[in-house]
């Protein structure tokens, strides 16, 4: 519902220094987060009434930035930033003066995940090499339980994803 969620700044940012806020101009926005894939994803739609993708051309190179909270149970505000994927599903109004399309985003780690192939062997708790592998090969830090006992590992030429997957079976 339109009420469930305080929404604080909306905006799409380009890598040449560009910024549009979306608050105005969007319809919905969701994004999901599943513990069987690697990175958030989502989508916003968007009712543009001021020919958006032709002053802002939308190459794949934007972030979209995102702060909300729950409203009502004294929580803090909440900040995710997201790479623009692609845009989709154009459609133009019938009087030619707008469009909606939807623009898809995910979460800055497909990028180094997709790109970066680890091959190494690591010796320790594998708590502490996941959260090695998180930090030198995504970057960030990793909240990660201590696990026990050492443990000997050579990865394989792996995705870091597929490196952490493998070690939280473990």
């Amino acid at each position: 519902k339109s009420d469930d969620f305080e929404l604080l700044s909306f905006f799409m940012e380009s890598n040449s220094g560009g910024k549009v806020d979306l608050k105005k101009i969007y319809q919905n926005v969701t994004f999901v987060e599943d513990i069987n894939t690697s990175a958030i994803s989502g989508s916003v739609l968007i009712k543009d009434g001021n020919d958006l993708l032709n002053t802002f051309p939308i190459s794949g190179h934007e972030t979209i930035t995102l702060e909300f909270r729950t409203p009502g149970i004294g929580s803090d505000f909440i900040r995710l930033k997201f790479v623009v994927a692609e845009v989709t599903d154009r459609v133009r109004a019938p009087n030619e003066r707008g469009e909606v399309y939807r623009v898809r985003f995910v979460s800055h780690t497909v990028h180094p995940n997709k790109s970066t192939k680890i091959s190494k062997s690591f010796k320790g708790k594998i708590s502490d090499m996941a959260k090695t592998i998180y930090s030198d090969y995504i970057g960030g830090n990793l909240n990660a339980l201590p696990t026990k006992n050492e443990h000997r590992f050579v990865i394989p030429r792996w995705s870091p994803f597929k490196a952490l997957e493998w070690l939280s079976l473990r």
